[in-house]
């Protein structure tokens, strides 16, 4: 395909079926922000670049973030084959405002951070109430996520899960409690649970996150906000 092929570009996950057909073996490469830790565990060897529009892995082969980069690439190729002012009339006849394809591919975001957000358990610190941080992968650091919980109107324990790098938040905990020193919660939606034992001084739990066949070390960090 790569060789009777002038171009190749893939848009937001479609990454993978390039990965997937070996194009991008040793280059550079981007995907959807929320794909960027499933695209590290598929594709080791591809050099995954973080918080662009769109990257040249080599002479044919280019790839985008989601949707909209998708957009900044296509004008971008135009800019290569036919001049800017070619590339500024097709952005004006497809009414796209975006001004991402001009520049080096680089995004005005971070979208490998979670953005800013309130939570009910912010300013909480007791026991088990409160903001937690950890990974799933910590040798990586990929796979973060965020726990977040608090006490409902009659005092029972609730609260939700942030999936950092697949760009998931408020994913509801459906049961949770704590005895002793011991924490459990379950995530229905997802087919998992947690169980950990938090530390004397209430700033660590550290335990085990099971879901379907997997068993991963998970260690909990207050998070003071």
């Amino acid at each position: 395909m790569r060789h009777d092929s002038d171009v190749v570009m893939s848009v937001c996950s479609g990454a993978f079926k390039l990965g997937a057909a070996g194009l991008l073996r040793g280059k550079k490469a981007t995907t959807h922000h929320g794909s960027y830790a499933a695209f590290q565990r598929e594709f080791p060897d591809v050099a995954l670049q973080k918080n662009v529009r769109y990257v040249q892995s080599d002479s044919k082969v280019f790839t985008a973030g989601g949707l909209s980069a998708g957009i900044d690439l296509a004008l971008h190729i135009v800019e290569l084959y036919f001049g800017r002012s070619v590339a500024e009339s097709t952005a004006r006849t497809l009414e796209y405002e975006g001004k991402g394809w001009m520049g080096d591919g680089a995004a005005g975001v971070n979208y490998a951070e979670a953005p800013a957000s309130s939570n009910p358990s912010d300013g909480l610190s007791g026991g088990v109430l409160g903001n937690w941080q950890g990974s799933l992968d910590p040798d990586s650091g990929s796979m973060r996520v965020l726990v977040h919980v608090w006490q409902d109107k009659d005092g029972r324990l609730t609260g939700t899960v942030d999936s950092v790098d697949e760009d998931a938040s408020g994913i509801a905990i459906s049961a949770i409690r704590r005895e002793k020193g011991t924490v459990h919660f379950e995530i229905a939606s997802l087919g998992g649970v947690y169980d950990g034992k938090l530390d004397g001084d209430e700033s660590t739990i550290t335990g085990t996150w099971k879901q379907c066949d997997a068993s991963l070390q998970l260690v909990l960090h207050r998070v003071r906000k």
